[in-house]
C-alpha cells in the first residue's frame, strides 16, 4: 500500500509538470491570437477568465478520475492557478506595458502577482508562523489544585522529513513547561517505506528536546497517517488505545485516550458515566473531533475537555466563511480551531503544526499552525 502511494505521488508530479507546460502553451496561444495593440482590456480579461476556469476544471477532473484522489485534485487546481494562469497574466501584462498600454498592463500584472504572492505566502511563510494559543479553564473539579495545571496539546506534526521546523515546534513545547503533554495523532506521513522508518527514528529523537520532561508525562493517540503503531517504541511516551490514564497523586485528573475508530464515533453513555463518576477533571483525547458531536449538539451533557486534531483548521480559511474543507462532521467553526463551550463541557480542535503531505497542496492561508496550552484550575 505504501509503495503504491509513492508511485501515485510520482505519477501525479509528472502529470502536473506535463499539464503545466501544455497549459502555458495553450493559454499563451489563446491570448496571443490578437496582438497587444489590437486587444482590449475586456477581451483579455474574458479570455483569461474562460481559460482559467476551463483549464482548472480540466486538470482537476483528469487527476480526480485518473488517480482517484481529492487532495490530488486540489493540488491540480493550485498548479493551474499558480503555475499556468498567473505566469500568463504576468507575461501578458508586461507586453501591454511595453506597448504603452498602462492600465491594461497593470491589471494583468497585478492579477498575476496577487495569485503568485498569495501562494508564496501560503507555501513558504504561513506554515512556519507557529502560534501558541493559551486557554484558561476554570472548574470546581480542579478545586484541589494549588496552581493551574498546564496541559499542552500537540497535533498533526504530519511531517515527511523531520527537520528544523519540527525541532522548533518541540523546543516551543519545552519552553511552555507543560505539566502534561498530549499528542493528538498524525506524526509521520511518508509513502516510501524505507524513508518512513528513517523519519520515525528522527521523530522519536525529537522527544529528547523535552527538557525537563513533563512531570505528568506524555500521552498519545494514533491518527490517520500512522500505520505503524510502534512509532513511540523506545520513548517514554504512553500510547492510549481506548484507555484511561489517571494520576494517583494530586491533581485528580484522568485522560481518556481514544483509538482512531473511537474518535470518529459519538461519545457514548458509558464514557459519559466514566467522566461523571470521577471526582476530578477529565480530558478526552482523540484524533478526529467527531467523538464530541453529542456534546456539541447537546445530546450528552458532562463536564470535561474534549481535545482533537485532524482538521488542520482547514489549512485554508476563507475570511467570513471559514475553512471550505474540514474532513469532519463537527460544525465548521469548531473544526477551524479554538476553544468552544457547551454547558460545562469544552471542545477544542487544534489547527496542528504540520501539513497534509502526499498529493495535497502544501499551503496554509489565514490558518497559522498552533500549539495549544490549557491552564486548568479552580473556578475561583
Amino acid at each position: 500500500m505504501i509503495a503504491s502511494l509513492a508511485t501515485r505521488e510520482l505519477v501525479l508530479d509528472v502529470l502536473l509538470l506535463v499539464l503545466d507546460l501544455i497549459g502555458l502553451v495553450v493559454g499563451s496561444k489563446l491570448l496571443g491570437r490578437r496582438s497587444v495593440e489590437d486587444a482590449t482590456l475586456l477581451r483579455d480579461v474574458t479570455v483569461m477568465l474562460a481559460f482559467a476556469l476551463g483549464w482548472t476544471a480540466l486538470t482537476t477532473t483528469m487527476v480526480a478520475l485518473g488517480l482517484h484522489t481529492r487532495f490530488g485534485a486540489l493540488r491540480a487546481a493550485t498548479h493551474a492557478a499558480v503555475f499556468v494562469v498567473a505566469p500568463i497574466a504576468i507575461g501578458r501584462g508586461v507586453l501591454h506595458l511595453v506597448a504603452g498600454r498602462a492600465i491594461t498592463g497593470l491589471v494583468g500584472l497585478l492579477c498575476g502577482l496577487v495569485v503568485a504572492c498569495t501562494y508564496a505566502w501560503a507555501h513558504f511563510v504561513e506554515p512556519y508562523r507557529l502560534q501558541v494559543s493559551t486557554h484558561r479553564i476554570a472548574t470546581p473539579r480542579a478545586s484541589q489544585l494549588a496552581r493551574p495545571l498546564r496541559v499542552a496539546v500537540l497535533a498533526d506534526v504530519q511531517t515527511d522529513a523531520v527537520g528544523d521546523w519540527e525541532e522548533h515546534v518541540f523546543r516551543t513545547v519545552a519552553a511552555a513547561k507543560p505539566d502534561l503533554l498530549l499528542l493528538a495523532g498524525d506524526y509521520v506521513q511518508q509513502a516510501n517505506r524505507e524513508r518512513f522508518v528513517a523519519e520515525c527514528a528522527r521523530f522519536r529523537a525529537l522527544f529528547e528536546l523535552l527538557e525537563p520532561w513533563p512531570p505528568l508525562g506524555v500521552l498519545a493517540v494514533i491518527g490517520d497517517v500512522d500505520p505503524d503503531q510502534t512509532i513511540f517504541q523506545g520513548t517514554r511516551v504512553r500510547l492510549l488505545r481506548d484507555e484511561t490514564a489517571s494520576f494517583a497523586l494530586e491533581p485528580r485528573l484522568q485522560v481518556i485516550g481514544l483509538t482512531l475508530a473511537s474518535s470518529r464515533r459519538a461519545f457514548d453513555s458509558d464514557s459519559s458515566a466514566r467522566i461523571d463518576g470521577f471526582d476530578g477533571y477529565s480530558i478526552v483525547l482523540g484524533h478526529a473531533p467527531d467523538h464530541a458531536i453529542p456534546v456539541i449538539d447537546g445530546t450528552r451533557r458532562t463536564e470535561a475537555l474534549f481535545v482533537a486534531g485532524h482538521t488542520h483548521g482547514g489549512q485554508i480559511v476563507v475570511p467570513g466563511f471559514g475553512p471550505p474543507m474540514t474532513l469532519s462532521r463537527v460544525p465548521r467553526a469548531v473544526a477551524a480551531g479554538g476553544l468552544h463551550a457547551y454547558g460545562d463541557a469544552r471542545v477544542c480542535v487544534s489547527r496542528g503544526t504540520g501539513l497534509e503531505r502526499g498529493m495535497a497542496p502544501r499551503v496554509r492561508l489565514f490558518c497559522r499552525p498552533e500549539l495549544v496550552v490549557f491552564e486548568i484550575g479552580p473556578d475561583s
